[in-house]
């Protein structure tokens, strides 16, 4: 069957079956319960019914159909999600294109650039073996197979990107190519002559880095010669590539973090490739040496079970302190391993074998207990200042787990070793007063190193461009994807609420107020389907629409959630009016938080007291705005 036939043939399963196949559901009245997946949940908070066909969190307000579940839990595509789940309902579906969501033409022409550099750096690394990228391949101990999967590439130092991009003939498809790869951080001016360009990269083992769909987004660099300027230097942030929301190898990894319910975080590219060449795929690389809230919901979807395999040395363990406090926010107990003496997982798996390795796996130990044991002295002391110095450090390694009934006992247990006298309900509470004093950690931003002497395009690289494929770029719909706003919301999850509402005059002011044309044109299709739809397909009707439109992945969980909410009861001429009024201070209200969130950033960034003022009166007139409408 093709891919819509597909679709209506997973809808007629019931919604528990295929959402109880990914994650442990308990039967209660007419709803089945389970711990959301989507959120750090103590508490089942998700409820999936399936007379309505649909899942909803009542503590992240995340909803949806079967399909949506799978899309966000697995983190796949509409017709990946499909795929997915015909493959356990023995469903076969046949082959046909799909047509992805439009992207920014400028990110899609991006990643075409990124697209032929990877192959350009790759073909050099095959086609031409240089010795120098044989000699690092032999040293590493890396095979054939481990190479190609991760793509390993080769940047002469002869500017061989940029000779490929400067040989497109169309003039202007070049300077668009030239002026991209400037933007994306691949190629530089000489600071001499602003006509002359060199590359980023150059005599450097390449590794390319994929988003966490697969798609090329950058690349890290490691020197070859002592001597150079920066033993690894990575794409900085630019339109495809953001640092902090990378996950090296996570594409490659995630099926198996999946399967084997864990995670193995690693620092860097080479230690990530080596556990992967020895079998152990569920691992993740770090970029830097902090781990991103987006990350953290991007694994922790996968898996609850996260294994810190970060350097056996002092700096490894602060960035496995700074990833675990990041970690316990999210309510994620992490374990670590301690390689000595061994420096890391590349070189303890190359000197003691996967089962050496497996071994640590199953010996690992919390890592929150090994912080407090390094906190406690063997000898005590024997001043209680002292002592309570040190319960005072346990505080705050603690302190990003909150409250919990574990933290709570592991308090007293420390309160015991360090031989204080004090009641264990005294040091809890203590311990509250210090919670209330807490302050948030400032984040680093990383710096790059700049690339070395510039030489010419040598002819060996010539030859492997001219095999290479002229860029061209393609015509693009122009669509800039932005993420739904607060007001948005609001509204989408109030009108399916009340659809009648759709039929009062002042609708259409009230939508001013969105400035996303996705929402509108979802609400303006419902104001025009509203008369025809028939309450018992009410629900069935606007996500079919959704599907057969490729709307955001958000606002069908957005509208998946108010659905789920939904129950008829449309509201008199009276009622109506007062609802409209009510819409109508809820989206101002947000509109106007907004805009005063925005002149707060503005006066904190002004360079002049005039400017400051300026924006300090706009904010007091927006409270004034905010005053009456709570009145």
């Amino acid at each position: 069957m093709n891919l819509s036939e597909a679709k209506d043939k997973i809808k007629e399963y019931p919604i528990s079956a295929i959402v109880g196949f990914y994650i442990p559901l308990t039967k209660k009245g007419n709803n089945y319960l389970a711990l959301c997946p989507f959120h750090s949940d103590s508490h089942p908070s998700m409820h999936v019914n399936d007379q309505k066909g649909l899942f909803m969190c009542f503590a992240c307000q995340t909803g949806g159909d079967a399909i949506t579940f799978v899309e966000k839990y697995k983190n796949l595509n509409f017709f990946n999600a499909i795929t997915d789940i015909a493959g356990f309902l023995n469903i076969t579906i046949e082959k046909e294109p799909y047509k992805e969501k439009p992207v920014d033409p400028k990110l899609q022409f991006a990643y075409k650039i990124l697209t032929k550099t990877l192959k350009l750096y790759r073909q050099i690394a095959v086609q031409k073996a240089p010795e120098l990228f044989g000699e690092f391949i032999t040293n590493r101990n890396l095979d054939e197979t481990t190479t190609q999967d991760f793509q390993l590439g080769f940047a002469p130092g002869d500017n061989a990107l940029f000779y490929y991009l400067n040989s497109i003939q169309n003039e202007n498809e070049r300077k668009e190519a030239l002026d991209m790869a400037y933007t994306l951080g691949l190629i530089r001016n000489d600071q001499s002559d602003e006509k002359i360009y060199y590359d980023i990269f150059r005599n450097r083992i390449i590794f390319p880095i994929w988003d966490k769909s697969g798609q090329i987004v950058g690349f890290g660099g490691r020197a070859i010669y002592e001597g150079q300027r920066g033993k690894y230097i990575n794409s900085f942030d630019s339109l495809a590539f953001n640092k902090k929301n990378i996950l090296y190898a996570f594409s490659i990894a995630k099926n198996s973090i999946r399967e084997k319910n864990a995670v193995l975080l690693a620092e860097g590219y080479m230690d990530t490739i080596t556990l992967h060449k020895y079998g152990f795929k569920n691992s993740v690389g770090i970029m830097g040496v902090a781990l991103s809230e987006n990350n953290i919901q991007l694994l922790s979807n996968l898996t609850k079970n996260f294994i810190m395999c970060l350097d056996s040395d002092d700096a490894g363990f602060n960035a496995m302190e700074r990833i675990h406090n990041d970690l316990l926010k999210f309510g994620i107990m992490a374990k670590y391993i301690d390689f000595n003496p061994s420096k890391d997982p590349d070189e303890f798996l190359n000197q003691n074998g996967p089962m050496g390795f497996q071994e640590k796996i199953n010996n690992s130990r919390l890592f929150i207990d090994l912080m407090i044991e390094r906190l406690i002295p063997k000898v005590l002391p024997e001043l209680i200042d002292k002592k309570l110095e040190i319960l005072h450090q346990v505080f705050i390694r603690l302190a990003p787990v909150r409250n919990d009934l574990w933290i709570n006992e592991k308090l007293i247990q420390v309160a015991k070793a360090l031989q204080l006298k004090s009641d264990s309900s005294q040091i809890i509470k203590n311990y509250q007063l210090f919670l209330q004093n807490d302050l948030e950690k400032k984040k680093n931003r990383p710096t790059f190193s700049q690339p070395e002497k510039i030489v010419e395009s040598s002819e060996p690289v010539k030859a492997v461009v001219a095999n290479l494929e002229v860029i061209e770029q393609k015509d693009f719909k122009e669509i800039t994807i932005q993420p739904l706003s607060k007001v948005a919301k609001i509204l989408l999850q109030e009108i399916i609420a009340h659809p009648e509402s759709l039929t009062h005059p002042d609708i259409a002011e009230i939508l001013d107020f969105v400035n996303q044309n996705e929402v509108k044109d979802f609400i303006n299709w419902l104001k025009n389907l509203y008369f025809e739809i028939d309450e018992a397909e009410y629900t069935s009707i606007i996500m079919n629409h959704l599907d057969d439109e490729s709307f955001s992945g958000e606002i069908r969980e957005c509208v998946g959630a108010a659905l789920f909410k939904y129950i008829k009861h449309p509201l008199d001429a009276k009622l109506l009016q007062k609802f409209i009024k009510d819409l109508k201070k809820k989206a101002m209200f947000e509109v106007l938080k907004k805009q005063r969130d925005d002149f707060k950033k503005q006066q904190k960034e002004a360079n002049t007291v005039t400017e400051s003022e300026n924006y300090l009166k706009k904010l007091l007139e927006i409270e004034k705005e905010l005053l009456n409408l709570k009145k």
